[in-house]
């Protein structure tokens, strides 16, 4: 997939021990703590997203935690609306 047909969704967005300026998207009442790969990847498929995933990425701004990542095929969504779609789904799965 070419960088500008995808969207890139750090599993780090959806992690609420993580502050916004670490790098969280959502608000915590959107988010779930320590949201693994695993979770983030089921859920896009649960969404039917063409997905890549890439399991040794570190997300720059805390490079020193384990992170990763999926890429989805752009759709019509704008990058919010697919994280709070897919923030929704990682909740459903937790719970």
């Amino acid at each position: 997939m070419k960088r500008k047909d995808v969207l890139v969704l750090w599993r780090i967005y959806f992690d609420s021990t993580v502050s916004r300026r670490e790098g969280r998207r959502l608000p915590l009442k959107e988010t779930i703590p320590n949201p693994t790969l695993e979770e983030l990847i089921q859920a896009c498929q649960k969404l039917k997203l063409v997905i890549a995933e890439y399991r040794e990425a570190r997300y720059p701004r805390v490079w020193w935690r384990e992170s990763g990542y999926v890429m989805i095929k752009k759709d019509n969504l704008k990058k919010r609306d697919l994280l709070r779609l897919v923030a929704k789904e990682l909740r459903r799965i937790r719970s």
